[in-house]
């Protein structure tokens, strides 16, 4: 893992369609918790903000190796 900090984008798409996107490196195991919180506020934040019809997360420039917090983070958002 290079150590690059979390860092998103949010952006709008037609039809209500938001994207928030994620990039940098996740902390290894219960490291990784601070992280987890910080997208899944980052996440809250954006749906409060724009009140999106459909949400896509993407973690696709997002490094992430261990522990389970990331996911169930992401899950969480789905709950609210």
């Amino acid at each position: 893992m290079t150590g690059r900090p979390v860092s998103w984008i949010v952006e709008q798409h037609p039809h209500g369609v938001l994207r928030v996107a994620f990039e940098g490196c996740g902390g290894i195991g219960s490291e990784g918790a601070p992280d987890g919180t910080r997208m899944r506020e980052a996440i809250l934040e954006a749906i409060r903000q724009f009140g999106p019809r459909s949400l896509i997360i993407d973690f696709g420039g997002f490094e992430y190796r261990y522990g389970d917090y990331i996911l169930t983070m992401a899950i969480r958002v789905l709950k609210v």
